[in-house]
């Protein structure tokens, strides 16, 4: 299910939100070794939904990170969107391989609010974009260098 909203910044800019029911995943390829010490997800607030929000990475059905939580206070504004950072109480090694990060929730799922993972239009970090639909969730990993 996807959403198409527009935010008004110096010109008309197109955002693709995905509104998160119950879960919401992302693969991606590591090709090596990284120490992950945050993630930001790109995230929609519209209203002021209840509910705790996980974030979970996986490798072959193996969780190799705690569960990190947040809430939609973690940003400010009725219908807001941005970058909301989850940082690793201990860092996380990410070997070459296939990965999953999972975005769930134990809210139940409104229309009237709710948590929206936006599929930026450009950047898109993997691979070829074919539609506004099919892009990649917004996803930075912040890692220790």
């Amino acid at each position: 299910m996807g959403y198409v909203l527009y935010a008004r910044r110096s010109n008309m800019t197109k955002i693709v939100v995905e509104e998160l029911i119950s879960t919401l995943t992302q693969d991606f390829t590591n090709n090596h070794r990284r120490t992950i010490k945050a993630v930001r997800l790109w995230l929609y607030k519209h209203l002021q939904p209840s509910g705790n929000f996980y974030v979970t990475i996986t490798q072959e059905s193996q969780d190799i990170s705690t569960t990190e939580s947040i809430t939609s206070a973690s940003f400010t504004g009725d219908y807001s969107h941005g970058f909301v950072t989850l940082n690793f109480a201990d860092p996380i090694v990410l070997l070459s391989g296939d990965f999953t990060i999972t975005l769930s929730t134990d809210y139940t799922f409104s229309e009237s609010a709710y948590i929206g993972w936006i599929k930026p239009h450009e950047n898109n970090p993997f691979g070829e974009q074919t539609n506004d639909l099919d892009n990649a969730f917004g996803i930075q990993f912040w890692e220790y260098r």
